[in-house]
């Protein structure tokens, strides 16, 4: 039986869609091809990178996919099709002497720790960039593209299931776009940043970046779940205790650890120090069946950090802000916004509210303050925010209403009669 006329008419252009589709990339999902790849690449100049992941149902995320840009042209590397080990990728990314262009690039430099234990040696990070180019922090990489290169963006693909193979042609166009503009976006910002004479501000910026994402992955990270600065010792004990519990189950399970235990429910059990698994039981959220082999468990680790010799319990440095600086850093932080708009520095690059405050405490030298030189006090956000804040409590420029109609109607005034 022969084929209808419809097919016919459709295969040219069912071939020309290919093979415009093989223009754009190439897929790797073999060792081989990986192998190949890898050593095509050693020792070329840049490399773009992005990834697709899932990460809200698992201990860590599910890496699905790679994309690369090089010189060379745009590339799909492809973990699951063929179970694919891609540690070779990994090894090449952070042994060569090339530039390594992300964008808000924390997960990608996550990936590449897990499975090196090292860092790329020179990585730049377009959202970091446009931060100190532009008002606009934290910018999408779309917002980036049009902004930078005045190319529109298409839809994405933010809900897609990344893990279902095959990977549909919307998916492979979106996962191409990710990273086909990496490299012109960074000639782009890196020239700006040039002529504003910022390149050190940006290297000081990422270093710092990856020190974050060090403490992210360090066994200290269980401190982020504290809320407040009110703990004792006894009940940081406890919080370690059933944090690193939780950690041990999730990873067994390969779950999210808010799947095992909410944030919430282990700030609670610490406070109220009870091991008594009734009264466990009995707290809102802990009823759920699935906890249920896991009470006895639990009371145990309560009541073993509940008689933790002291000298054992953690111990935690909180921050100290001081009440009576709240409308000093409220107008200071106002008058952030104004600082940033005059360089073309985005406030939330340049620091937050708590920033400000801790700013304030240490230049006044408030009493149990114990903080060494805040963010705003070191390093380039010291030569654009401090200057001007110590100007401004010294006396020696005050503000004005210059422009009441505009975004930013602030202007600073030095005063006669003081130093300048």
């Amino acid at each position: 039986m022969g084929l209808p006329l419809i097919f016919w008419n459709l295969l040219p252009a069912f071939f020309s869609f290919h093979f415009h589709m093989s223009e754009k990339f190439v897929i790797i999902s073999t060792p081989s091809e990986l192998a190949r790849w890898c050593s095509e690449h050693t020792g070329t100049e840049w490399i773009g990178l992005d990834t697709e992941f899932i990460a809200e149902r698992y201990y860590q995320p599910h890496l699905c996919l790679i994309q690369a840009a090089t010189p060379k042209g745009n590339f799909l590397i492809d973990p699951i099709q063929n179970q694919l080990d891609v540690s070779p990728f990994w090894n090449l990314l952070v042994l060569g002497e090339h530039e390594t262009i992300v964008h808000s690039g924390r997960f990608e430099m996550e990936f590449c720790w897990r499975s090196t234990g090292r860092f790329p040696k020179n990585i730049f990070d377009t959202q970091v960039a446009a931060g100190l180019v532009s008002n606009d922090y934290p910018a999408g990489y779309g917002n980036i593209v049009s902004n930078f290169l005045n190319i529109q963006m298409p839809g994405t693909e933010s809900r897609t299931n990344w893990k279902s193979r095959p990977l549909t042609a919307r998916q492979l166009e979106y996962a191409v776009d990710d990273i086909a503009y990496l490299h012109p976006v960074r000639e782009v910002l890196h020239t700006q940043m040039k002529e504003r004479d910022r390149l050190g501000w940006f290297a000081s910026e990422m270093q710092e970046r990856l020190e974050n994402i060090l403490h992210l992955l360090s066994p200290e990270r269980w401190q982020r779940i504290l809320t407040g600065t009110h703990w004792t010792q006894r009940e940081l004990a406890i919080v370690y205790a059933l944090w690193s519990w939780r950690e041990s189950i999730a990873q067994k399970r390969d779950c999210s650890v808010r799947h095992v235990l909410r944030d919430d429910l282990v700030l609670e059990m610490a406070r109220r120090k009870t091991s008594d698994v009734r009264s466990i039981r009995n707290i809102r959220g802990m009823e759920r069946g699935d906890l249920r082999p896991y009470l006895e468990e639990i009371s145990s680790l309560i009541e073993t950090a509940v008689h933790l010799d002291e000298k054992d319990c953690p111990r935690v440095e909180f921050p100290h802000h001081c009440a009576k600086l709240s409308v000093l850093g409220t107008l200071l932080y106002s008058i952030l916004g104004t600082i940033c708009h005059q360089h073309d520095l985005a406030p939330g690059l340049v620091g937050t509210q708590t920033d400000v405050r801790d700013w304030a405490a240490w230049r006044l030298q408030t009493p149990g303050y114990t903080e060494t030189r805040p963010r705003l006090a070191s390093g380039w956000r010291a030569e654009i925010v401090g200057d001007i804040f110590d100007a401004l409590l010294s006396g020696e420029k005050m503000i004005r209403i210059a422009h009441p109609t505009e975004n930013y109607p602030i202007e600073f005034v030095s005063v006669k009669g003081r130093k300048k």
